[in-house]
């Protein structure tokens, strides 16, 4: 018996069996994604051109090649004008969604807006970015529903209770530090070196105890950039001043702080100065 002949023949069908096995996988993707009630045409899109690769790979099997090369040129005639629906009802979701927080959406695709926030989607991935400002604060997927769920925990850890005096009796004293590192700064302290400063000053007695990780408290740039903006709209925001940074800053997110001016508008600050810092 030519054994050899039939080891050869075995090695072959599953090399076959395991070509075809992946394509089979590729196709399921591609009918459970189809079947949708909003079935994304740019990620179909994405899942035709692994199909498409599969079947490149399978050895022989012509005719099933030549099948799917047909079904293959068939689908992309197809999603080709789904698409551009797809972006406008995904807009038409998304402004409806916003609604409820409530927010307006306006901008067009590829960089939506709404109040502070701006929205960037990868329709190809099936995600959204989102910015506070200039600074991003989480990915989602595009469903307009897990969209306003990442708004809701966003806005939730922003608004913490928020006591004006204690605030900016911190804030005075992270001021005056820098201020000591610099005396020739003419009382303009850079806002994130106050920050590295409030850091320290926010940690508990737990921290400096046993200053690791599961003591540490975070303070972001951003919650400090929000607490400004309700400083400032406190009976102490008489006494501070922001100063707008330069072009060149605005590029250096060391050196410049998005901070709110108001609930659809901001601005990038590099400095601040407290006006009778000496006295109080």
């Amino acid at each position: 018996m030519e054994t050899e002949r039939l080891k050869e023949i075995l090695k072959n069908l599953q090399t076959l069996s395991r070509q075809v096995t992946q394509l089979g996988k590729h196709l399921k993707v591609y009918l459970k994604q189809a079947e949708k009630e909003e079935a994304n045409p740019f990620v179909l899109e994405q899942a035709l051109k692994k199909i498409e690769r599969a079947a490149e790979k399978i050895e022989g099997a012509s005719d099933l090649k030549r099948t799917i090369r047909q079904w293959i040129t068939q689908e992309r005639a197809l999603l080709e004008p789904l698409k551009q629906r797809y972006r406008w009802t995904y807009f038409q979701r998304l402004q409806k969604a916003l609604q409820s927080l409530p927010l307006n959406l306006t901008g067009q695709d590829p960089t939506f807006y709404a109040g502070l926030y701006t929205f960037r989607p990868n329709f190809e991935r099936g995600t959204l970015r989102i910015f506070w400002g200039p600074e991003e604060i989480g990915q989602t997927p595009l469903e307009p529903e897990r969209v306003v769920q990442t708004l809701r925990s966003f806005e939730q850890r922003l608004n913490t209770p928020f006591q004006a005096e204690e605030f900016f009796q911190q804030l005075l004293k992270a001021y005056r530090r820098v201020l000591q590192d610099s005396p020739s700064s003419q009382g303009r302290a850079p806002l994130l070196q106050i920050l590295r400063h409030l850091v320290l000053l926010r940690q508990p007695s737990a921290f400096w105890a046993d200053p690791s990780k599961r003591h540490f408290r975070e303070y972001t740039r951003i919650q400090f950039a929000y607490d400004l903006y309700r400083l400032r709209r406190s009976r102490y925001g008489n006494r501070i001043q922001l100063v707008v940074a330069t072009f060149d800053q605005t590029r250096d997110p060391q050196q410049a702080l998005f901070i709110p001016d108001g609930p659809e508008k901001g601005t990038r600050y590099a400095y601040l100065v407290i006006q009778n810092a000496e006295t109080h």
